[in-house]
C-alpha cells in the first residue's frame, strides 16, 4: 500500500511531535510524582521573568531615586525578588521545568529610559510602574494559588502572593506620599511589566 505525499507528511509530523513528547495542545513536563501543566509552566516562566525584571528596575531606582522612601522600596524589591527568584529556580528544577532569567528587550528599553530620568521624575515613573505591575501580578498569582494543580506551584504562588500584596500596598503608599507637585508632573508610568 502506497502513501500519498500529503499523508506521508502528516504521518512524519505526527511521529516527530510524538517523539518530542508534544501532544495535541497539551504540553506536560514529566517528573517522578506527576506532571506540570503547560499553564503552570508558563506561569513559572512568567514569574521568573517578572522577578528578573523587578530586580533590574529596583537596582536602578535604588541608586538613582531622589526620595529615601523610593530607595527603601526599591531595596525591599531587590531583597524579596532575589529570594523569590532563588526559590522559584529550585522549584522549577525539582519539577523539571526549564526557566530562563533573560531580561526582555522591552524591559531593557524601560531600564534605559529609567536611567535617563532623575530626581522626582524617576521616583514617580518607578512608583507608577511598580503599582501597575504589582496589580497585574497579584491577579495572576491569585489565579494560580486558587486554581493551580501542582502542589509546589500552588504553594509558591500562595506564599509569594502575600509578598506581592504587601509590595502593592507599599507601592501605593509610597506613590501617594510623593508631593502634590510630583503627582501633577507629567511623567507617565513606564508601563506594567507583564
Amino acid at each position: 500500500m502506497r502513501m500519498s505525499n500529503q499523508t506521508g507528511i502528516i504521518a512524519a509530523v505526527g511521529i516527530i511531535l510524538g517523539a518530542a513528547g508534544i501532544g495535541f495542545g497539551v504540553y506536560r513536563w514529566r517528573r517522578s510524582i506527576g506532571t506540570v501543566s503547560f499553564g503552570e509552566a508558563r506561569f513559572m516562566r512568567s514569574a521568573m521573568q517578572m522577578n528578573a525584571e523587578l530586580l533590574a528596575l529596583g537596582r536602578i531606582a535604588g541608586v538613582q531615586a531622589a526620595h529615601d522612601e523610593v530607595r527603601d522600596f526599591a531595596q525591599l524589591l531587590v531583597e524579596d525578588h532575589s529570594q523569590e527568584q532563588s526559590d522559584l529556580a529550585g522549584i522549577a528544577a525539582y519539577l523539571g521545568v526549564p526557566v530562563a532569567t533573560v531580561i526582555s528587550r522591552r524591559i531593557t528599553k524601560l531600564a534605559e529610559k529609567l536611567k535617563t530620568l532623575d530626581g522626582d521624575a524617576i521616583d514617580l515613573a518607578f512608583m507608577k510602574t511598580m503599582v501597575a505591575t504589582h496589580e497585574v501580578n497579584v491577579d495572576l498569582f491569585k489565579r494560580i494559588a486558587e486554581k493551580g494543580r501542582t502542589a509546589e506551584v500552588k504553594a509558591y504562588a500562595h506564599q509569594f502572593l502575600a509578598r506581592l500584596e504587601k509590595h502593592l500596598a507599599a507601592a501605593k503608599s509610597v506613590a501617594a506620599g510623593l508631593s502634590p507637585q510630583e503627582q501633577n508632573h507629567q511623567t507617565p508610568a513606564l508601563g506594567a511589566l507583564n
